[in-house]
């Protein structure tokens, strides 16, 4: 489904999943995608719900997930009209420059029905159709399937990969058998489904960072994770007792999380670990360091340059200890 210009709703399936693009006119665009996995052949129902700047999206009856287009503007003004299934060649050649939509071939399947504000849309006498029609497959007797047909209005089968919706370069693959599905091989220095984000050296994000004085409130560090899952705990293995001193303690710190084009909105409070032990070198002493003892999950939001948004989890550390167990010397060890 997509209406709009520059501001605009757009609902899509990319990459198995129902993906949000929602701009009200305050840039950047938000979105987000389902918790669920709705490629499956089977029947799902999906919730979409529009107040303000505020947009809502649940699946099944599921855990819903909410997004802000946060700005001035507070409602989403609309003059064009609403495709659903699909959108001519023009708009949707214009909606994907924009990124509003990533998947511009048409809906293939069956909609049972769709309500808008408590009424149901009546597909019948929609003011423009293409190459749909009444009933579902599985509600009515099966027709024998001709290999290679051709569409009704004589088109051959549209290719997933033309144009090409990998970024940066990536080279678009067709998945084999199907129609719809493709991945993109992205090359070296850029990541994500459509090779839309750069990344560093060895494909780690960038973190930056902003020294602050020392304060007498407790600040955690901050330690990120990589866009996989996030690195696990694991007890110390026979930590030693630090020196007398203090030598293993928490220095202050204000950090942007980077990921390729994509930055945390503001600098994130932390603190890293730091063995110093007045007139004493070497800190926590021969064969120790001092690293992380304790720590916590949180998430953080990131926006991209292209206006994109997503959550990744970082890790909050809460104490530090000289110990044997040292942290490899990443960009997300302090």
């Amino acid at each position: 489904m997509y209406f709009g210009d520059s501001e605009h709703l757009a609902v899509e399936l990319f990459n198995g999943r129902i993906r949000i693009s929602y701009d009200v006119g305050n840039h950047p665009t938000s979105t987000m995608y389902s918790f669920e996995m709705v490629s499956d052949g089977n029947y799902h129902k999906a919730e979409l719900i529009a107040i303000k700047k505020n947009f809502t999206l649940r699946v099944d009856d599921g855990p819903a997930r909410s997004i802000i287009n946060e700005g001035s503007n507070e409602f989403l003004r609309l003059e064009r009209p609403m495709f659903v299934g699909g959108v001519p060649e023009d708009v949707a050649k214009d909606a994907f420059s924009k990124w509003h939509l990533r998947n511009i071939t048409s809906f293939k399947g069956c909609l049972k029905e769709a309500w808008i504000n408590h009424k149901r849309v009546d597909f019948v006498n929609a003011a423009r159709t293409s190459r749909t029609r009444a009933g579902c497959g599985g509600d009515e007797p099966a027709m024998p399937a001709r290999p290679h047909a051709l569409q009704e209005d004589g088109a051959h089968e549209p290719d997933p990969c033309v144009p090409n919706p990998c970024a940066r370069g990536g080279r678009c693959v067709r998945e084999a058998g199907s129609r719809s599905d493709y991945t993109c091989r992205c090359r070296a220095g850029t990541a994500g489904a459509q090779c839309e984000l750069r990344t560093s050296v060895g494909g780690a994000p960038v973190i930056t960072q902003v020294k602050l004085p020392p304060r007498k409130q407790i600040i955690s560090n901050v330690q990120a994770s990589p866009a996989a899952p996030a690195q696990k705990q694991y007890p110390e293995e026979a930590p030693a007792q630090p020196p007398a001193g203090g030598a293993c303690r928490k220095e202050a710190t204000r950090e942007f999380i980077t990921e390729g084009s994509c930055r945390s909105r503001r600098p994130v409070r932390g603190a890293r670990c730091s063995a110093k032990a007045s007139g004493t070198p070497g800190g926590c002493g021969r064969a120790l360091c001092c690293a992380p003892r304790k720590t916590k999950k949180r998430k953080i939001r990131l926006v991209c340059a292209d206006g994109t948004r997503y959550t990744k989890d970082i890790e909050i550390v809460r104490k530090c200890a000289c110990g044997k167990k040292c942290p490899r010397n990443t960009p997300f060890i302090h």
